[in-house]
């Protein structure tokens, strides 16, 4: 009986863990755009080592465990606040790719 009470308990933290991390702020913005300013960098070093520790500092992976709860949970706030995130974080990658691209073309 006390290991169901200390599961359901770890469960628990799991999911305010994922609710937490599928919130927009300040940090997942600066971190996704730093993010994209070096894999924007490692592609244009023709650097694929540099590109995969873009996509590790990337901070997606919680908007994006925040939709596969919210679909599974049913949890319909949730998954509008997840995605929300996403559609912010692929926003700021585009914008920030967008302004890599005209600054480096200058320098060509």
């Amino acid at each position: 009986m006390t290991t169901q009470v200390g599961a359901l308990g770890h469960q628990a933290e799991i999911r305010s863990n994922i609710v937490a991390n599928s919130e927009c702020d300040f940090a997942y913005v600066v971190m996704n755009g730093l993010a994209t300013v070096i894999a924007c960098y490692g592609l244009f070093s023709n650097s694929p080592a540099v590109v995969i520790g873009a996509m590790i500092i990337a901070m997606l992976l919680g908007p994006i465990s925040g939709v596969a709860l919210g679909l599974v949970d049913r949890d319909n706030a949730l998954l509008r606040k997840a995605l929300g995130t996403l559609v912010r974080g692929v926003a700021v990658v585009y914008e920030r790719r967008s302004f890599s691209g005209r600054s480096t073309a200058r320098f060509r």
